[in-house]
């Protein structure tokens, strides 16, 4: 039997083509590493946690009601909890790896995974803290759940900000 012929539009997958080879591109770019001085590590982690504090604090919104009830106040704790886990990226990460964490080979790839390790580090450190102490009601699952949405739309805030001020300066 044959086999039924499929139409081929050239210009679409040409297009969508050269947005996969730019996209591969630019995450294979060079990248401004900024990780290579430890008394700016410090004063930018300090920085970035009081600021995630201050944010939390002036931005809240509306939760579920079992989160909403008797959870108020954890900014602090969420503060803390980002200054932990940006030490540990920012400053322990490289003298661990300083192959990967190399400013020579440093990438827009590299730099977003390390964000997304950042993302993720605190929403793992958040949810096993958050649990036991102020969810002990709620299942693993659902207090998970509800920690990683907050740490995505709420982290990728300062992110962004911070890579703004890092364009801004370059």
């Amino acid at each position: 039997m044959e086999q039924p012929s499929t139409i081929k539009i050239d210009g679409i997958s040409s297009f969508f083509r050269r947005i996969a080879d730019g996209t591969s591109a630019s995450l294979k770019a060079p990248f401004p590493f900024y990780l290579n001085d430890n008394r700016k590590n410090l004063i930018l982690v300090f920085v970035i946690s009081v600021f995630v504090t201050g944010f939390l604090y002036l931005f809240k919104t509306q939760t579920a009601p079992p989160f909403s009830e008797g959870l108020a106040g954890l900014e602090w704790l969420h503060g803390l909890i980002t200054l932990v886990c940006l030490l540990i990226n920012i400053i322990l990460l490289p003298k661990l790896f300083p192959a990967a964490m190399d400013p020579v080979s440093w990438t827009y790839k590299k730099y977003i995974l390390l964000n997304v390790l950042h993302l993720v580090m605190i929403w793992v450190a958040c949810t096993l803290i958050e649990k036991p102490l102020f969810c002990p009601f709620l299942s693993w699952t659902e207090t998970a759940s509800h920690v990683g949405t907050q740490v995505a739309l709420k982290g990728i805030i300062p992110i962004a900000l911070i890579r703004s001020l890092k364009k801004l300066k370059h």
